[in-house]
């Protein structure tokens, strides 16, 4: 790997921890306990985020939230970062990654339920501090806005309702195979 490769690869990944943490931060503000249960259903919120002309459907956003995610027309038909079709939903191979480094930079926590065992994900005091600092940002304006409508909506389903969801809109009706990257 070369020295331009290597920072490439940490820029991406830092890119995907600042996403990760608007949503983070954004799901704070709209659920009561400002956690997300699970790994599968911030996994399915962040899809919401990367493929926001599929959250206007799936979650029945309504005129200010979908106003709020600021598509232009090519986005329509793009994503922001493509996510691999899997059997039980979409997925990203750096997103266990990113959320580690969120932890691992204390910009998040996780803790397991005391009785049903999910991990509980929340966004730390130190990760509120750097999640105001990006909210402020023009660069992270459209995203943070893309965080706010999905966590609005997304944070009151469970990662069940959420799958089924993604599952009614995505392209698997017109014969994206599993393991394909989920295209418009």
């Amino acid at each position: 790997m070369t020295a331009d490769s290597l920072q490439a690869a940490i820029e991406d990944i830092r890119y995907h921890e600042c996403r990760v943490l608007l949503l983070l931060g954004a799901v704070a503000l709209h659920h009561a306990t400002g956690e997300v249960e699970g790994i599968t259903k911030l996994v399915r919120m962040d899809f919401f985020v990367r493929y926001p002309a599929l959250a206007i459907p799936a979650l029945a956003l309504s005129d200010e939230e979908t106003a709020s995610l600021t598509l232009a027309p090519a986005e329509r038909k793009q994503v922001e970062s493509p996510m691999i079709h899997y059997k039980y939903g979409p997925w990203d191979h750096r997103f266990v990654p990113v959320l580690g480094a969120l932890v691992g930079q204390g910009l998040a926590a996780i803790r397991l339920a005391p009785t049903s065992g999910i991990r509980l994900i929340t966004i730390t005091e130190a990760g509120k501090v750097r999640f105001s600092q990006l909210t402020q940002r023009p660069l992270w304006e459209i995203t943070a806005a893309r965080c706010f409508a999905v966590a609005a909506q997304a944070s009151r389903l469970d990662a069940a309702a959420l799958g089924a969801r993604i599952n009614a809109h995505i392209s698997r009706r017109r014969g994206d195979k599993l393991g394909s990257e989920i295209v418009l």
